[in-house]
């Protein structure tokens, strides 16, 4: 099992520089998405390949996620150490 179609599409408007609002129910892959670009940009570089298209490579890419919900938001804290 892999991402859905609509968190793909997503993930490559992210990287584009689109903005974008998601609207997806509880359990439905929001916070999926939210790492999925981390994800594909590590995997570019560990594995470089020439590049056939500009992308932009933060040094250090970050997730900021803002949440209302305190016991949700400590669920998705990883802390030093934390794989």
């Amino acid at each position: 099992m892999g991402p859905h179609d609509w968190q793909v599409e997503a993930t490559a408007k992210i990287l584009n520089g689109y903005k974008q609002i998601v609207i997806a129910a509880c359990g439905e892959g929001k916070t999926a998405l939210a790492y999925l670009p981390l994800i594909f940009l590590h995997g570019l570089r560990e594995h470089a390949v020439p590049w056939r298209f500009p992308l932009y490579m933060p040094e250090r890419p970050v997730v900021l996620m803002v949440t209302p919900l305190s016991d949700l938001g400590l669920s998705q804290v990883c802390t030093k150490g934390d794989s």
